[in-house]
């Protein structure tokens, strides 16, 4: 029961961070929404992979990503504490600030989606595997530069900004874009919270 009760809390700490990060709640010059987002999917993750004590029956994938999860939680949390809850300083833009939130939070999502994909090799389940197929497909962005489809957004998102701030798009642009991200995201942390549920039954 006990086991049940913590695995359910996990779950929702992690469903819980994306839908808190595409809200729009600012208290001051702070935007709660993406330090609590942020705050419940990481923390969610890195519970879950601190309570999976590996044991001799765990499998040397499910073993591997545990140590993966836990090196890239680590890092996202540094970066997050460092980065994303920062007060926004005089005469920063909200719009600019949001973009560059959301860059440091779905960059070790997406790197950890994709290496869970990888360390899981056969084992991983048919849908997730086709997602991040999907997540590392071959993408043309700035006319030369080949990335994989969630790193092409981010660059193409973070064009949509630099052009903000020259005044070259307006601010839907800006959102439109963000917007597109934040669904790949979603959808990142949402197979990454099923996988990591089968993956320690």
């Amino acid at each position: 029961m006990k086991d049940q009760l913590q695995l359910i809390a996990q779950v929702v700490l992690i469903g819980l961070g994306p839908v808190l990060a595409k809200h729009g709640v600012t208290v001051g010059n702070a935007d709660v929404d993406q330090i609590l987002g942020g705050l419940s999917l990481l923390g969610g993750i890195i519970w879950k992979f601190w309570h999976w004590n590996a044991t001799p029956s765990a499998t040397p994938a499910a073993v591997a990503i545990k140590q993966i999860v836990s090196a890239l939680a680590l890092m996202a949390v540094a970066s997050f504490f460092i980065l994303g809850c920062a007060q926004l300083a005089p005469g920063a833009d909200p719009i600019v600030v949001r973009v560059e939130q959301f860059e440091e939070t779905a960059k070790p999502t997406f790197d950890l989606t994709l290496s869970v994909d990888q360390s899981l090799g056969t084992n991983s389940p048919p849908a997730f595997h086709n997602f991040c197929a999907w997540l590392s497909a071959p993408q043309t962005v700035e006319q030369t530069n080949t990335l994989p489809r969630c790193y092409a957004m981010l660059l193409s998102l973070d064009d949509v900004k630099l052009n903000y701030k020259a005044a070259r798009v307006s601010s839907n642009a800006v959102f439109t874009a963000l917007a597109t991200g934040q669904s790949m995201l979603n959808q990142a942390s949402s197979y990454l919270s099923l996988v990591t549920n089968s993956a320690t039954k």
